[in-house]
């Protein structure tokens, strides 16, 4: 064990794995939360959009109309936080 500590080469590779490990989780956190933002509003709304579809919305119209409310809040979100 202590030869591995030892060992000038263990953080040339440990360094890079574990920021690799941190970007993935960042990314598992980030999509979750972005799949939370754009849930909510959407179960909120599912008696709208069947209306809409009813009447004659193509379906790109209310994917269009979900991920402009997505986009609006996650541009919310962007200016919060450059503010911040």
């Amino acid at each position: 064990m202590e030869a591995r500590a030892a060992d000038p080469t263990a953080p040339k590779w440990f360094n890079p794995i574990l920021l690799a490990l941190f970007a993935a989780i960042a990314v598992v956190l980030a999509a979750a939360g972005l799949y939370g933002i754009q849930s909510y509003p959407v179960s909120q709304r599912t008696a709208e959009i069947g209306i809409r579809m009813a009447v004659g919305a193509e379906r790109q119209d209310v994917l269009r109309l979900v991920i402009a409310g997505g986009l609006m809040l996650a541009f919310a979100g962007i200016a919060m936080g450059a503010a911040a």
